[in-house]
């Protein structure tokens, strides 16, 4: 199972045109993965995924599996916010409240979470902990969360 973030549903509509006959193999791949549920997202992203597309995209893609978040999400994120040393609302440059529940929704699913941002390389990752991206925060022994991008996902399933 693939739970995704936004920002690959946004990259997705934004770079594989809908009414693109060549595409259509692709299209229909990717409503087949909403169909059999090997595609979710949580209730955040799905909001951010409405708000950033066209009514027609969003009227096809909201048979998607939206899995809604827990309590035990909220202490997570908790655990996760304390790790990157975060304060309150105090997020910096990386990862926001939105993109901590999409992470912890997809380790409670046991799913590979797809995400477009910016992969920070471990010797390179920046010095302040809130600065960290959705990749690099998956990537921390606490969290271990398989993340992947679109292009990986689709050389994975095809």
């Amino acid at each position: 199972m693939y739970s995704f973030d936004a920002s690959t549903v946004i990259h997705f509509y934004d770079n594989y045109p809908m009414d693109n006959p060549n595409l259509k193999m692709l299209w229909d791949w990717f409503e087949d993965k909403i169909n059999t549920q090997e595609f979710v997202v949580s209730k955040r992203a799905y909001k951010q995924i409405k708000e950033k597309t066209s009514d027609e995209f969003f009227e096809w893609f909201k048979g998607i599996t939206v899995i809604n978040d827990t309590t035990e999400d909220l202490s997570n994120v908790q655990k996760i916010k304390d790790l990157l040393e975060i304060e309150e609302d105090s997020y910096g440059k990386g990862v926001d409240e939105n993109d901590l529940f999409i992470i912890v929704i997809a380790k409670r699913i046991n799913s590979i979470l797809v995400t477009e941002e910016k992969i920070q390389v471990r010797f390179k990752l920046p010095r302040n902990n809130s600065s960290y991206k959705i990749p690099a925060v998956c990537n921390l022994l606490e969290v271990n969360v398989d993340c992947i991008n679109f292009t990986a996902l689709l050389n994975r399933d095809h």
